[in-house]
């Protein structure tokens, strides 16, 4: 289909404007030889069939020129959506990692998971969250970054976390 698009454009320097052209203007000679409006006798066979390949013409520029504005929709509909679940995979990946690393942390950053963990509210406004966030273990809720949340994956875990943290915190610098 794209090749067939390419040539009409390139090639023919047709598009759908090109294909109301020829499709109104030999439609509407052909009404006016049809009707009798101008005489058939004056206007010789070779008139009505550029006239007829006119119409053809601008039927087929205007069906390729549809087929080509559907396919472009839908490749960029199915690029968009091919995006978005490969960010849900991306962040999948992330949030599963995050729960990995929590298990792993140790000292201040412990500390501070565990205190974020404890709380019944999985938001903080505290502003030492750096490296939890760089561990991508909260994310920020607003654009100013000045409130950040606990990943849902490391917060679905906090009752097996907790005593991991806890016995990780001794070391708090």
């Amino acid at each position: 289909m794209e090749w067939l698009v390419s040539f009409m454009n390139n090639v023919l320097g047709l598009k759908a404007r090109h294909g109301w052209i020829f499709l109104l203007a030999g439609g509407t000679m052909l009404l006016i030889l049809y009707y009798g409006i101008l005489p058939s006798s004056e206007i010789g066979g070779g008139v009505k069939a550029v006239f007829t390949f006119a119409v053809v013409i601008g039927i087929v520029t205007l069906i390729v020129s549809a087929g080509a504005t559907g396919y472009q929709r839908l490749s960029a509909n199915a690029a968009a959506k091919y995006k978005a679940q490969a960010e849900r995979d991306r962040q999948a990946a992330i949030d599963a990692d995050a729960v990995k690393t929590a298990e792993v942390l140790t000292g201040r950053d412990a500390g501070k998971l565990l205190e974020l963990l404890s709380q019944p509210n999985k938001r903080s406004t505290d502003p030492n969250l750096t490296s939890l966030f760089y561990y991508h273990l909260v994310r920020p809720v607003n654009p100013s970054g000045t409130a950040h949340e606990v990943v849902e994956s490391v917060w679905n875990e906090r009752d097996r976390l907790i005593p991991i943290l806890k016995e990780r915190a001794q070391d708090r610098i």
